[in-house]
């Protein structure tokens, strides 16, 4: 997991497939909150983040800096009236399982780690160290 796969061989999520999620989270944990979209720029910038590259590479050079980069860009864009840290933390989880690997934090673990991102008291740094040291191989969902 320390180089990032070709691009043909990672698969991102879509910014419809966060406001999936989003809604799919919402519906689930607090269905009565807004399923509005406040900022669709800043969405779509935390939903691209990710796949950034220069010259060909990848500027995030793992699965697991582009799931940070995930949890990171939603939490702190704040793109949603509602559910910004759950969304956040489901795409970096989803994301991972799309490519092979899965997240084993518990519960309260990740829950944390979310409030720590949003409360800007976990660097990047932090956030991938922390994924990366939760993070198992289990093989790639066959693609939809």
């Amino acid at each position: 997991m320390d180089d990032a796969e070709t691009a043909e061989d990672i698969r991102f999520l879509t910014t419809d497939e966060v406001v999936s999620l989003h809604r799919e989270a919402i519906h689930r944990y607090s269905p009565s909150e807004s399923l509005n979209i406040i900022n669709l720029t800043a969405l779509e910038s935390a939903v691209s983040q990710p796949q950034a590259s220069w010259g060909g590479n990848y500027l995030y050079e793992s699965l697991v800096e582009m799931a940070a980069a995930y949890l990171i860009g939603l939490v702190q864009n704040h793109a949603f009236e509602n559910g910004n840290k759950r969304v956040g933390f489901a795409a970096a989880s989803i994301f991972l399982r799309m490519n092979g690997f899965q997240l084993t934090l518990t519960e309260e673990e990740a829950i944390d780690l979310t409030l720590k991102v949003a409360k800007g008291e976990s660097d990047r740094e932090a956030v991938t160290e922390a994924l990366q040291k939760t993070t198992k191989e289990i093989g790639a969902l066959p693609p939809s």
